[in-house]
């Protein structure tokens, strides 16, 4: 798939231009700031972990796969602004892709309508994508808001990854 003319927003840049709310403590500003190196790291593990499946993920840019892993929790801050945007919008045209793929497929293969539909519906669901999430991921690689604890991607959030990387490679396997 060509991916030539897509513009992904520029997360490194957004994160060293984030603003913040006025009177928050600098210590937390620090914290803030630091969350770029979290999302690099996790972004690491998810292109890692995707290349094992598919070798073609390695010539995806790292920075593709920090869009990917960015879950809107993040980016919905009050205490603090990025300008860019969460893994969401990538989410809402993966589930386009997938549908356009099934239904080629089923066009090609001469199915109903109605297969068609009982396809999408087995298909682009988040609890059929977050357990591929789990079958390709050993480590939860969605960058989410946590507050002061540790918080394990949820369904929604699983899924919303998952098809985004579809987006950056046309083999669904």
């Amino acid at each position: 798939m060509d991916h030539s003319g897509a513009k992904l927003d520029d997360v490194k840049q957004a994160f060293a231009s984030m603003t913040f709310t006025a009177g928050l403590k600098e210590s937390k500003k620090l914290e803030y700031r630091g969350y770029i190196g979290q999302l690099e790291e996790k972004a690491l593990k998810a292109k890692a972990a995707l290349i094992k499946v598919n070798p073609s993920f390695d010539a995806i840019p790292l920075d593709a796969f920090l869009n990917v892993c960015l879950d809107e929790s993040v980016v919905s801050r009050t205490e603090f602004s990025v300008s860019c945007a969460s893994n969401k919008a990538l989410a809402y045209v993966g589930d386009s892709y997938l549908q356009l793929y099934i239904s080629h497929s089923c066009f090609k293969k001469a199915y109903s309508p109605k297969k068609f539909q009982e396809l999408c519906n087995v298909t682009v669901n988040s609890g059929n994508l977050a357990t591929h999430y789990d079958a390709l991921f050993e480590q939860d690689v969605v960058f989410q808001w946590t507050g002061n604890g540790t918080a394990t991607a949820s369904s929604r959030q699983k899924s919303e990854l998952v098809v985004s990387t579809y987006l950056f490679n046309g083999d669904f396997g």
